[in-house]
């Protein structure tokens, strides 16, 4: 699942059989053992639950979950930041703290928003990429100040061999080539992705080079590409 914990149409998993399920019925405590235990969605759902109340932590422990090999942890990151980019501070004002810590990485968020987003695409690449994904990514590129751009994709490299470093710590491959044996992504997706025009354009490191990929139309009338590949 690289940390996808819902339903998985397409694989046959519905809402009620998602390992999310699962999860979700634990308490606190229960998951923190598992996380010692580097349980990866449990790790996911103890920073979902952190998210509110401590964004900070919820973000160290996403990282923790990208360290275990999570691609959704990336996308989890992302949000965060995009968040934390966005807030308005003075809705923070009964929590100093925290008011402190969001003004102090206010004017970075949005560049790092954008570089985990891509992060995650350069590694889970067409197994992760849809047309919000893809959309989002280019609405945080738009947003950012045309001297950061070329930074912010520079960034996602970055955060893409930190997390690697951190699986490797982990007894884990850097980046695990494991694929769902079909799933839909995004047409020419180095095309669709931003940092093209810089010196950091979009790559993946998924091998889909055995998949075979034909073009298909999803149910809101989008053109995507189906991949059929063997099952790992």
């Amino acid at each position: 699942s690289r940390g996808f914990l819902g339903a998985e149409p397409l694989l046959g998993v519905d809402a009620d059989d998602a390992p999310l399920v699962y999860y979700e019925a634990l308490d606190d405590a229960t998951l923190e053992g598992l996380r010692q235990a580097r349980d990866l969605g449990a790790t996911q759902v103890l920073a979902s639950r952190r998210a509110l109340d401590d964004p900070f932590a919820a973000l160290e422990l996403y990282r923790e979950a990208a360290g275990l090999g999570s691609l959704a942890a990336y996308l989890q990151i992302a949000s965060l930041y995009s968040t934390l980019a966005s807030v308005p501070l003075e809705n923070l004002r009964g929590n100093p703290q925290l008011l402190r810590r969001v003004s102090g990485i206010r004017p970075t968020a949005a560049l790092s928003a954008f570089g985990w987003l891509m992060a995650g695409l350069r590694d889970g690449g067409p197994v992760i990429a849809d047309p919000v994904l893809v959309d989002w990514a280019q609405r945080l590129f738009a947003q950012l100040p045309e001297n950061q751009r070329s930074a912010a994709c520079e960034l996602s490299e970055r955060f893409l061999l930190q997390v690697a470093g951190l699986r490797r710590n982990n007894g884990l491959p850097p980046f695990p080539d494991s694929r769902p044996p079909v799933f839909l992504s995004v047409p020419a997706l180095d095309e669709a992705l931003p940092c093209g025009d810089t010196r950091f354009p979009f790559y993946t490191m998924l091998d889909t080079g055995d998949c075979l990929a034909e073009p298909a139309i999803d149910g809101s009338g989008r053109e995507r590409l189906l991949y059929v590949c063997d099952s790992d």
